[in-house]
C-alpha cells in the first residue's frame, strides 16, 4: 500500500500557526500601542490638572531628572500652568507637541512633547527639555542652604544639572543671609548662585549708613565730572563710584561695544535703563524686563544689584572706565553668569 504524502498537511498546519503567531503579535503590539497612545494623550492632561509632579517627571528621560531637586521644579511648572495659563489645560498637550509656549504662563518653559521610535515602526510619546548647570561658588561649601524648605549641601547642588522650574534658595553663611529665586527655563543656560553680600545703604547725602537695602526712593547726590578721564564724547555719562550709583544715573539706551567670556551670547545687545525698570534686548529679538524696586551695593565685588520684588534674579551693573578705540570712556559694565559686557550710552 503506497504511503500517504503528509507534506501538504504539514505545510498547511505550519502556515496556520505562522499566520496566527504573526496576527497575535501585531494585535498585541498595535493594541498596546493604541492603548498607550490613548492613555498618553489623556495622561498628560490629567497629570497637569492633578499637579502630579512624580508622574510628570516620569515622562522625561532619567538623565534629565537626575537632580534631587527635580520634584521642586516640576511642582512649580505644574502650578504655573494651572494658575496662570489662559488656554484650556486640555490644550496644553497640543501646544507642547507643536513646540509652542503655554499662553499666560508666568514663565516661558522650553518643554516639548514628542514622538520617539521605540522599535521598528512603533512610536512612543515623551517630554523633552534641557537642564541647566548651577554654578555654586566654593565659599558656599560651608553655607547653610535650603531650597523651598528642603536642606541641601554643596555637593548636591553641583552634582547634577537643574531641571526646569522655580527654586527659592535661602543661604546663610556666617552672619550673612540672602534669599535668591532661581528660574530654569529649559534653555540650557547656566545660572550662578551668589554668596550673601554685605549691603550698604545710601542716605540722602550719599553716605553709607549700614547694611540694610536702599529703595529706589532714596536720593543720590551727583558728583562733579571726573577731570582725569578722557570723556570727550557728549553722550558719556558722569562717572560715579558704584556705591553712589542709582537708576537715574544709568537712565538711557546702552549698546554693547566689548565683552569677555561671552562666547555663548549671554550678554544683551542693548540695555535700556529707566527710573523703575531695565529692558535687555538679546539676539533673535529676545527681550527681558526687570522692574527696579531696590538698589543694593555689594562691597565684596564693588557692584550694584538692581532688584525687583517680582523678578527672579538681580541685574548686576555699574559705571566703569574702559578704553574704547584708544580712548578712555565711561561705560556701563554688566555682569551675568561669569560673562562681562561693556556698553556705551547712545
Amino acid at each position: 500500500m503506497p504511503k500517504k504524502n503528509h507534506k501538504p498537511l504539514i505545510f498547511i498546519i505550519i502556515l496556520v500557526v505562522l499566520v496566527a503567531a504573526i496576527g497575535g503579535y501585531y494585535y498585541i503590539i498595535f493594541g498596546a500601542k493604541k492603548s498607550n497612545d490613548t492613555s498618553s494623550d489623556t495622561g498628560l492632561t490629567q497629570i497637569i490638572q492633578n499637579q502630579n509632579a512624580d508622574e510628570f517627571l516620569k515622562m522625561f528621560d532619567s538623565e534629565t531628572t537626575k537632580s534631587s531637586l527635580s520634584k521642586i521644579g516640576a511642582k512649580s511648572i505644574l502650578l504655573d500652568w494651572n494658575q496662570n495659563s489662559t488656554e484650556d489645560i486640555s490644550k496644553i498637550e497640543d501646544t507642547l507637541k507643536n513646540s509652542g509656549r503655554v499662553s499666560g504662563a508666568e514663565n516661558d518653559y522650553r518643554i516639548k512633547y514628542i514622538q520617539t521610535k521605540k522599535m521598528l515602526f512603533f512610536k512612543d510619546m515623551k517630554l523633552t527639555t534641557m537642564t541647566s548647570k548651577l554654578v555654586v561658588p566654593s565659599k558656599l561649601k560651608k553655607a547653610n542652604i535650603t531650597v523651598d524648605g528642603t536642606k541641601v549641601n554643596y555637593s548636591e547642588l553641583t552634582r547634577n544639572n537643574l531641571f526646569p522650574g522655580v527654586y527659592n534658595f535661602k543661604i546663610k553663611l556666617g552672619k550673612n543671609e540672602s534669599t535668591q529665586r532661581v528660574i530654569i527655563l529649559g534653555d540650557g543656560r547656566s545660572v550662578t548662585l551668589t554668596a550673601p553680600k554685605q549691603k550698604v545703604v545710601r542716605d540722602d547725602d550719599g553716605q553709607n549708613t549700614g547694611t540694610k537695602k536702599t529703595t529706589n526712593n532714596t536720593q543720590t547726590v551727583q558728583t562733579p565730572k571726573d577731570d582725569t578721564s578722557a570723556n570727550d564724547a557728549s553722550n558719556d555719562p558722569t562717572y560715579k563710584e558704584p556705591s553712589l550709583v542709582g537708576a537715574d544715573d544709568l537712565a538711557g539706551n546702552w549698546k554693547l561695544v566689548d565683552s569677555e567670556n561671552n562666547e555663548m551670547g549671554i550678554m544683551p545687545e542693548t540695555i535700556t535703563f529707566s527710573r523703575d525698570s531695565i529692558t535687555a534686548m538679546y539676539a533673535h529679538n529676545i527681550q527681558t524686563t526687570t522692574p527696579i524696586d531696590t538698589v543694593q551695593y555689594s562691597e565684596e565685588d564693588d557692584t550694584d544689584y538692581f532688584t525687583g520684588d517680582n523678578s527672579p534674579n538681580p541685574f548686576a551693573a555699574k559705571l566703569a572706565k574702559r578704553t574704547i578705540n584708544g580712548k578712555e570712556r565711561v561705560v556701563l559694565e554688566h555682569l551675568d553668569q561669569g560673562s562681562y559686557g561693556w556698553y556705551l550710552r547712545q
